[in-house]
């Protein structure tokens, strides 16, 4: 049964012009605050003071919203080829709008069947012409910890099932057509899908975080980005789907960190962590 969120989208689809449909699991679901809003037994509380940042949708919502845009994103649910094309048939997904792809979660199927599973979803997508983006997915686990999560781990179940998850990804996006785009360029073609390598942009991301302020991108979990780690993902998502570029303002989104400056440092003991590094990091948000 879809979120309340994505029925909202399904019954009122001609209210929105473009729609950003989030696939995948906890972390396109939103876990940056360590709760789901539309949890049925646990819900995130609406008066955590961090509401606003509590998803990937959410956090691009208020920006697109605070720059007069239409756009929207919404999670739609787990990654399922089928879902996906039926969605597509009955006008959900429209040729204008754009897929997303995400997942970070327990691979024990192996992974031929990880790469089987992500191709047949982008092929529902981009065999009808519609936009697909797909990312890789970083992790940070101690070595043996939660092994089928592990996604730069290689997986080998034998010489014709191996590899990492990454690697799987990248197989799934770039599978059957050679326009996965660069530089930000949407290829009309087939194959219009778009990778990001995530897995290394929050690689370098996070290191000069640590480094630079002492505060981490991900949550203790060490699988789930935590705010910041989700404003990265949102960056790069909107950027890939050409929003980035409409994001001038992001002064509300800066407030709102600022006035958390001291939750948001995640335990950083770094004299230098303050309310003015906080509104720093929102700024990535904003049209280059």
């Amino acid at each position: 049964m879809p979120s309340a969120a994505y029925q909202h989208v399904i019954d009122h689809r001609d209210e929105y012009t473009w729609v950003g449909h989030l696939f995948g699991d906890s972390r396109p679901r939103g876990f940056a605050l360590g709760k789901f809003e539309d949890d049925p037994t646990d819900p995130l509380d609406p008066a955590h003071p961090l509401w606003a940042f509590r998803s990937p949708s959410s956090m691009a919502n208020w920006a697109l919203s605070h720059n007069n845009r239409p756009e929207r994103f919404v999670y739609a649910g787990a990654i399922d080829a089928e879902n996906i094309a039926w969605r597509i048939s009955q006008g959900t997904i429209r040729p204008n709008d754009v897929v997303i792809l995400s997942d970070a979660g327990f691979v024990t199927s192996g992974a031929e069947a990880y790469y089987t599973w992500l191709k047949e979803a982008r092929t529902a997508v981009v065999q009808s012409g519609i936009r697909c983006v797909m990312a890789t997915t970083p992790d940070y686990l101690a070595a043996g910890a939660n092994e089928p999560a592990q996604f730069d781990l290689v997986h080998c179940n034998g010489s014709l099932d191996s590899g990492t998850l990454n690697d799987m990804i990248r197989r799934a996006a770039t599978w059957g057509a050679d326009a996965v785009a660069a530089n930000g360029v949407m290829y009309p073609t087939w194959g219009r899908t778009h990778l990001i390598d995530l897995n290394a942009i929050i690689d370098s991301k996070r290191a000069s975080a640590l480094a630079q302020d002492g505060v981490d991108l991900f949550r203790n979990d060490r699988i789930h980005e935590n705010v910041w780690g989700q404003m990265r993902w949102v960056m790069q998502h909107m950027a890939a789907c050409g929003l980035r570029q409409y994001t001038t303002d992001v002064t509300p989104l800066q407030d709102l960190a600022a006035a958390n400056w001291e939750f948001l440092g995640y335990g950083s003991t770094d004299p230098d962590w303050n309310a003015s590094r906080a509104r720093t990091y929102v700024a990535m948000l904003r049209a280059p």
